[in-house]
């Protein structure tokens, strides 16, 4: 599960080689906020493929529309019935859903060690973001609603400036 940016970049090739997995089905498809009807379709296309995991690389709707699909392949009934808390129940696919601190640290460092075998750059710096740049990020990042709704946790500004520095 990618978007198109990702397929066509060649970035999903080489995390398939890395993993050194092949892929029965790509979808690289997900539109931003994508609609309930999408999600079905999608998990028919996986039902029909019999996929037993699902790798998410790419952005914010890919991911999410990847959880949602792992965590409802086994259910039957209507997607929308699940929507709230602790309604899934069952068997779900496997995407990486470690709890444990170890766990974890294992999926840190293979995500690191996959991001160095595919020459992904790792901090601000590498992309040559000055660290001048950081209030500015924080602020611009600040005002983007819907995610910082979703946090777990609420972040002020300088919250969002720590980040970018621990980042850079």
């Amino acid at each position: 599960m990618t978007d198109k940016g990702v397929n066509q970049s060649g970035a999903l090739s080489h995390v398939t080689n890395v993993l050194n997995c092949e892929c029965p089905i790509v979808i690289d498809d997900i539109p931003p906020e994508p609609e309930i009807g999408i999600i079905e379709q999608r998990l028919a296309q996986l039902k029909q493929h019999k996929v037993d995991g699902i790798i998410a690389v790419g952005g914010g709707s890919a991911i999410d529309s990847a959880k949602v699909l792992a965590a409802t392949f086994d259910y039957s009934g209507n997607i929308a019935d699940l929507f709230g808390e602790n309604l899934v129940a069952g068997r779900t696919l496997p995407l990486a859903n470690k709890t444990s601190l170890d766990m974890a640290n294992q999926v840190v460092d293979a995500i690191e060690a996959l991001c160095r075998n595919v020459e992904i750059p790792a901090t601000l710096r590498d992309f040559d973001i000055s660290e001048d740049a950081i209030p500015l990020l924080a602020e611009e990042a600040s005002k983007v609603t819907r995610l910082l709704r979703n946090n777990p946790r609420k972040l002020s500004k300088q919250d969002i400036a720590q980040i970018y520095k621990e980042a850079f």
